[in-house]
């Protein structure tokens, strides 16, 4: 399926009989040292888009994704964006889409280049677009080859690597497509990123070719949409992962048609909100705060809120810990006031 001559282009020939000499270079050496992972984006932190790798990227149809991608690219050209960083400046991408229309792909380019703050009506010399989406699969997989040997980029973007071949449920098919990704991703030292569906049945990557993907890669992110019209929140998820696990990132599309960064607050423990309700509850019944004796805020409490007496003493040893409440040299019990 793919040309051999691409395939020798990019350095990743097959040989056709091995000997042991051929095998030398695959040897593993504990005494030997290797040259560790370098990865080109961090996210709070935590690093990942590995050079000479592979990072899937999975959603539903319409979920999400090409946003994604179109923040992806701003924080590389950019510098950082929305709390993603890059680790190497003046980084190359060459993006490739095998799915939308030419308008349609020009548009999530020229948001990309906006989010960058770039002018959006000039191309970038960092970032070369191409559109496959009329060629036939055999001429895409070529197209890859051909234009990762002229550009060496840093970063290859495949939005729908599932057509590079014709049928993504042959496991021929999908390991010879998997195995040209990885040997460009070695041979060239870049990184590279594919965007491929999911089932409608679970969240796992379609076919035979998500298999081999989530078996490769080196992590896999999942954008999830909730709603349907424009108030939609967007979040992506490393569901995937080699190294350290990213923190989730979540956005929403400005009135700008632009993605920005939604900050969601940690969800509250059970403990949490019940110390919140007890401090309120206390804050209450000591509103004026002329002090209470102990046996006297006890009675307010079980009255006021309906619990037993084990509660009401429970709930002012809580108050009393986390400093809601403060026993003076009278033994009176007062509200804190914070100043």
């Amino acid at each position: 399926m793919i040309d051999r001559e691409v395939l020798q282009k990019i350095g990743a020939g097959r040989i056709e009989e091995l000997t042991m000499e051929d095998l030398v270079r695959y040897h593993m050496s504990v005494s030997d040292v290797y040259e560790g992972q370098s990865s080109l984006l961090s996210y709070k932190g935590k690093r990942f888009l590995v050079k000479g790798d592979i990072t899937a990227i999975k959603g539903r149809a319409k979920s999400g994704k090409t946003h994604f991608l179109a923040v992806l690219i701003a924080a590389i050209l950019r510098g950082s964006y929305a709390g993603y960083q890059v680790m190497e400046f003046n980084l190359r991408i060459l993006h490739i889409d095998t799915e939308q229309g030419m308008l349609n792909f020009q548009s999530v380019i020229k948001k990309a280049l906006r989010l960058a703050g770039l002018p959006k009506d000039r191309d970038c010399e960092r970032l070369n677009t191409y559109n496959l989406r009329e060629l036939s699969a055999k001429n895409r997989i070529q197209a890859v080859g051909m234009l990762v040997e002229a550009y060496c980029p840093d970063v290859l973007i495949i939005d729908g690597v599932r057509d590079l071949l014709s049928d993504f449920n042959d496991i021929g098919q999908s390991s010879e497509v998997v195995n040209f990704l990885m040997a460009i991703s070695k041979q060239k030292r870049c990184a590279i990123i594919t965007v491929l569906h999911e089932n409608k049945a679970d969240n796992n990557m379609r076919g035979h070719l998500g298999t081999e993907l989530l078996n490769k890669a080196s992590e896999v992110f999942q954008v999830q949409r909730s709603g349907d019209d424009e108030r939609s929140f967007y979040k992506v998820t490393q569901t995937d992962t080699r190294n350290l696990p990213v923190e989730d990132f979540t956005f929403t599309m400005g009135e700008n048609g632009l993605p920005i960064e939604v900050v969601i607050s940690p969800q509250l423990s059970v403990s949490d909100k019940k110390e919140i309700e007890i401090g309120t509850n206390m804050s209450e019944i000591l509103r004026t705060n002329d002090g209470m004796t102990y046996g006297k805020l006890k009675d307010l409490y079980m009255e006021r809120f309906a619990v037993a007496d084990r509660t009401a003493r429970n709930h002012i040893k809580i108050a009393q810990d986390n400093k809601v409440i403060l026993r003076d040299e009278n033994g009176l019990y007062h509200k804190r006031i914070y100043v």
